[in-house]
């Protein structure tokens, strides 16, 4: 959870994607330590963010009723796996090939529009 309140609060400077690609380049394992609330604050000036608004963010949870909210609604629609996707009312389960999704996009485009 404290791992996905800092990619959120990442977001809010615009950094999302490289909070993510730090966070997988150091992950060592679930209960390693590796995102404990000093690593992560130290991934942030890493990359280089405001670090006092980035640390506001973490220390006051500002992100974790919208962390919560995500996960109510993914387990209200039955969201089971990592990653799922809905396409067209469709679930998906687990990573595919790129074709197969365009495809499936396709298909929906086709018939809704």
């Amino acid at each position: 959870m404290r791992s996905a309140e800092a990619y959120e609060c990442a977001a809010l400077q615009g950094r999302h994607i490289d909070y993510h690609d730090i966070l997988f380049a150091n992950f060592t394992g679930h209960g390693s330590g590796a995102y404990n609330t000093d690593n992560l604050k130290d991934y942030a000036v890493e990359l280089g963010l405001d670090s006092v608004a980035f640390d506001e963010c973490l220390d006051k949870r500002w992100m974790l009723e919208y962390i919560n909210s995500d996960l109510s609604e993914g387990k209200r629609s039955g969201v089971r796996a990592t990653p799922t996707l809905f396409i067209d009312g469709n679930e998906i389960r687990g990573a595919r090939d790129y074709r197969m999704y365009a495809e499936l996009i396709d298909l929906a485009l086709a018939k809704n529009y």
